[in-house]
């Protein structure tokens, strides 16, 4: 067996297996390292040593990609006995498990040692560092807690709690703990530069870039601190900045950095393409290819920018790499079923579509089913539970609707296919999208209970959706307060309605709005009943959310309120869609823009509720903040 480090190991050398398996976890590779555990436990499935090794692999897997807080230092195999050890037989099997590989086992020497000498505080530094690398968060965090009691004017070890808090985490604990660091050592770069990442996890951003600006004063040749600095700019939207600090770290990393090179490079690719700058977003994710060739996820935000600038064909193919990404990676759909890729079919051919990702994917993907259901014999889509009675409703006998995986036996089909795979399958570019009329519809009885239940004389009637759901990591950037939309509120000749659904709905009362928005959203209880309220409306006025991809699908006017980045669908510099013929989009100028936005909105609506013509141009766009 060739491990990606350039060893051949025996794969029926089960003390190999395990030493090789334990140095490819002091060098981080957790896929080498998992890889060589699996082979120990198929040769010997009870092996202690094996096991820890897969747990703790796997722990490592989890980690972010790019992860650039202060390494805890690889475990010292000649210096870890410089302290006495009073059991000198101890000391040798410690230093045997160590240049073994057999790291469980020289965890639990240490134990042994550290106990034997309660204050000895190196031996608990190393015991921390050898159970950091060995995935036993809580462990190491305990024993650096033993090490920074014995040592408390040691910022070093002040630090090394603090990486590990943060590997747990447990920023605003670690945040204390740098702080103690730079009280006792005020040039403690490293421990200044992960002060920022501790305060960017809490939230913090305005003070993470301050100490992430402090760092660089002491060390302006610090890729990391650089690199960092560029994530906390990006969370602020300031993505021409924050490509500058990415270049500057690229410039900087060594071929052994943390984070590497390509991780830099995907970075800046990420940057760029929020500023704007998609063609060359697209060149740096190439060159992160280049650099680590297997790397999926560039290649998965080379798709993104590739969907974003119209090349379609290109940008389908490798959206398929969503499914190699690790740890963020989709679950992948559990079926032993072969994967339908838009080949010829026999005339019996059975499809079970499966679902992924968010409910305005699904509701943007249904234009398919009508499509399959010509080329298979039988179309199963399994939905999420708000989605299943309006899909019922809509495609009627022809295409099933079910949420229940156990419904719909692998038995019972030939193929599957992700539903956000179809694009894909029916070689969808710009010019050939299907159209989504009619795909989707209303129940016609309570659209018409629904209007004679909110009779609003000769008001349009427009409904309204300022926010996303809070746990999309892009809802800072997508969502409004409610109170940002007084000026339109205002606006004569308007009845609003509540199109929203999660904890933004109590913005309604809070801002004292109830007598001017109806919300009916409590007798929604899923996306048929919010799509027949939708068919009595004139107009909806959404950021980006399923509301607005349901209110598409059904032909009705949409103006979508639109971050300057653009989420893939909705293209740049248009302010049509090519998915939604009734959707008009209306993007920031500058990134966090909104105010240009509503006012631009507001000028239309007043238009529009006068009965005079509305016109779209397209906007004049600015640079992102530089």
């Amino acid at each position: 067996m060739d491990t990606d480090k350039g060893q051949r190991v025996r794969p029926d050398d089960l003390e190999a297996l395990i030493g090789q398996g334990g140095r490819l976890l002091l060098q981080r590779d957790f896929e080498g390292a998992a890889a060589l555990a699996r082979s120990a436990l198929a040769l010997d499935p009870d092996n202690r040593h094996a096991r820890d090794q897969l747990d703790a692999a796997t722990s490592g897997l989890s980690l972010p990609d790019g992860d650039a807080i202060g390494d805890p230092g690889e475990p010292d195999r000649k210096h870890v006995f410089a302290p006495a050890m009073t059991d000198q037989a101890l000391g040798r099997r410690l230093q045997t498990a160590m240049a073994a590989g057999r790291f469980v086992e020289a965890a639990d020497l240490l134990r042994r040692a550290a106990g034997d000498d309660p204050e000895n505080g190196h031996l608990r530094i190393q015991l921390g560092n050898l159970l950091s690398h060995l995935g036993d968060r809580a462990g190491a965090v305990a024993s650096y807690r033993e090490a920074a009691a014995l040592r408390p004017d040691d910022a070093s070890t002040q630090a090394a709690l603090g990486n590990a808090l943060m590997r747990s985490r447990e920023p605003a604990q670690a945040a204390d703990c740098y702080r103690a660091a730079l009280a006792i050592d005020p040039e403690a770069t490293d421990a200044r530069r992960n002060l920022g990442t501790a305060l960017r996890d809490c939230g913090d951003l305005d003070s993470a870039i301050a100490a992430y600006r402090q760092a660089l004063s002491g060390a302006p040749n610090d890729p990391a601190a650089h690199y960092n600095l560029a994530i906390a700019l990006s969370d602020t939207g300031a993505f021409a900045r924050a490509a500058m600090h990415y270049r500057r770290a690229l410039t900087l990393a060594s071929p052994s950095s943390i984070p590497d090179r390509a991780t830099i490079l995907n970075n800046l690719g990420n940057a760029l393409k929020n500023s704007g700058a998609v063609p060359r977003a697209i060149a740096a994710f190439r060159r992160a290819q280049a650099l680590k060739p297997g790397y999926a996820t560039a290649t998965y935000n080379e798709a993104l920018a590739l969907l974003l600038s119209g090349d379609y064909r290109e940008g389908f193919a490798k959206y398929e790499s969503r499914w190699q990404r690790g740890p963020l990676a989709p679950p992948q759909p559990q079926t032993a079923l072969p994967r339908w890729s838009g080949e010829p079919l026999e005339p019996d051919a059975r499809v079970l579509v499966f679902p992924e990702q968010g409910l305005g994917d699904a509701i943007m993907m249904a234009r398919y089913l009508p499509l399959l259901r010509e080329r298979f014999a039988a179309v199963t889509c399994l939905a999420a539970e708000p989605l299943a009675r309006l899909f019922r409703h809509s495609l009627g006998e022809t295409i099933t609707a079910d949420t229940d995986r156990q419904a719909a036996p692998d038995t019972a089909f030939t193929h599957h296919i992700p539903i956000m795979s179809l694009p894909l399958a029916f070689g969808t570019d710009l010019d050939s999208i299907p159209g989504a009329d009619g795909v989707l519809k209303p129940d016609s009885d309570a659209a018409a209970a629904w209007a004679a239940r909110t009779p609003t004389g000769r008001h349009m009637r427009v409904g309204l959706v300022w926010a996303g759901r809070r746990d999309n990591p892009m809802d800072g950037f997508r969502s409004l307060p409610l109170a940002a939309f007084r000026p339109l509120l205002a606006i004569d000749g308007v009845a609003w309605f509540s199109l929203q659904k999660d904890e933004a709905r109590a913005e309604i009362e809070a801002e004292g709005l109830s007598g001017q928005i109806h919300d009916l959203m409590d007798d929604c209880r899923d996306l048929l009943d919010t799509a027949s309220l939708i068919a009595t409306l004139d107009l909806v006025i959404a950021v980006d959310t399923a509301a607005a991809h349901l209110a598409g699908s059904l032909g009705t006017p949409v103006w979508l309120l639109n971050r300057f980045q653009s989420e893939w669908r909705w293209l740049r510099d248009r302010t049509d869609s090519p998915w939604y013929p009734s959707i008009r989009v209306v993007t920031q100028p500058r990134p966090g823009d909104w105010t240009a936005v509503l006012a631009e909105v507001a000028a239309r609506l007043r238009l529009q509720a006068a009965g005079r013509q509305v016109r779209f141009v397209r906007p004049a766009r600015r640079p992102s903040a530089g």
